[in-house]
């Protein structure tokens, strides 16, 4: 998956946040594996980046001061998980969101994107 969040500022599409990554579904349906990257571009703050499993479930990807160019070209902090995660019952679903605050010469604007994936094997 890959989510951008733009803005406009002076008539220009500006890079807010990006998050990008994979989620695998463990065949089972009471695991999955998560490798997501939060990128931060020209947010105010650091975007909110989160996972949320069957809608009550959430977690929080943090930053870490890591810069990762790769994925995130170079702009400044991120913030990356890559584990496997058990889950207290079957996995239906996950969904992934990102949230930012732009601001565009005087006026703040919050932007947000998301995707959500359903399990195959449940």
């Amino acid at each position: 998956m890959d989510i951008q969040l733009t803005s406009s500022a002076g008539g220009y599409q500006v890079q807010v946040g990006r998050l990008v990554g994979t989620i695998q579904f463990d065949y089972g349906a009471s695991a999955y594996y998560l490798s997501l990257v939060v990128c931060r571009q020209s947010a105010y703050a650091a975007p909110d980046a989160r996972w949320t499993v069957n809608e009550d479930f959430t977690r929080v990807i943090s930053q870490d001061g890591v810069s990762r160019p790769e994925i995130c070209g170079g702009h400044g902090l991120s913030g990356a998980v890559e584990r496997g995660f058990s889950y207290p019952g079957l996995v239906q679903k996950i969904r992934v969101s990102i949230e930012g605050i732009h601001f565009d010469g005087s006026t703040a604007r919050r932007v947000s994107g998301g995707r959500e994936f359903l399990n195959p094997y449940y």
